[in-house]
């Protein structure tokens, strides 16, 4: 299983500008740093950037279930569970 840091770093990849993607994805700029300090994303960040960078529905679905296990939220375990 991937880390959803991992997409992060994807994105910093190809443009390692943290600001241009805050600004392409109407975060705040804390949102990508915070996010690094944890070493995880949020769902819905994890979402608005795998659709950035173009990942395929079910490579942004496999993203999005990452970042939601790694929140350790019971309620996103159960509803992950339920989806597949």
């Amino acid at each position: 299983m991937n880390r959803s840091i991992e997409l992060l770093d994807k994105a910093l990849t190809r443009n390692p500008n943290q600001s241009y993607w805050c600004n392409e994805l109407g975060f705040t700029r804390n949102v990508l740093s915070n996010a690094k300090q944890k070493g995880r994303l949020s769902p819905p960040v994890a979402l608005k950037l795998a659709r950035a960078l173009g990942e395929s529905p079910n490579d942004t679905d496999h993203w999005v279930a990452v970042a939601a296990l790694e929140q350790d939220d019971p309620t996103l375990i159960r509803l992950l569970r339920k989806m597949g």
